[in-house]
């Protein structure tokens, strides 16, 4: 089955309906995937990891990604990985060769080792919710490959030459750009105000 002419979809996800594995000093938000007793509500078509570590005190988290590729990438405060210290901005790429082969023994450790009282404290001085703020987090991303060839011309992707003709040719009859009439904008639009009003009542729980 070709991946790419999957019917496209949308899924709102809100923060609330994140499952999370809470932990005495860290939390594994699991956006999808599956991280001890939590799984994700996420609905993909292939196998996909999307984990938001979140450490609030200094802790160990260890994780088998189960996937042939992975990545990590710390948005705040500085992880060790392995052997490496791994500061926020900065990207971790685990080998492919070693997580095809060994992808159901494979496991990613994330340690934070540095947080501190007073960085607990400035953390969480400027935080508005009730909630403790994490000091330290990273987000853990990967996946199988679909292996598909990538024909690639201007902005469409496809699988093969015969399909990416028939791409461009849709594109200059117009096919791939249908028209909408007003009152369907409008429900669209309604919708997306909808769910922005949603998502900002989620964070503010």
């Amino acid at each position: 089955h070709n991946k790419k002419k999957s019917e496209p979809s949308y899924q709102d996800i809100f923060n609330k309906t994140v499952p999370k594995y809470i932990g005495d000093k860290s939390t594994v938000k699991v956006i999808s995937g599956e991280y001890k007793d939590k799984k994700h509500i996420m609905k993909t078509h292939t196998p996909i990891i999307y984990y938001d570590l979140q450490f609030f005190d200094n802790d160990i988290i260890e994780i088998q990604p189960k996937v042939e590729r992975c990545f990590l990438y710390v948005y705040r405060g500085e992880l060790k990985v392995g052997d490496n210290k791994v500061k926020a901005g900065q990207l971790v790429v685990f080998d492919e060769q070693l997580n095809k082969e060994l992808k159901d023994q494979y496991i990613v450790n994330v340690e934070a080792n540095t947080i501190t009282p007073e960085l607990i404290k400035k953390t969480n001085d400027n935080n508005t919710s009730q909630a403790p703020y994490p000091s330290m987090g990273a987000l853990l991303i990967g996946g199988d490959k679909i292996n598909e060839e990538v024909v690639w011309q201007g902005p469409f992707i496809t699988s093969t030459r015969e399909d990416m003709y028939q791409v461009i040719n849709d594109y200059h009859n117009g096919k791939l750009a249908p028209s909408f009439d007003k009152n369907i904008i409008d429900k669209i639009n309604r919708r997306n105000r909808e769910a922005k009003i949603n998502h900002e009542r989620s964070l503010r729980k």
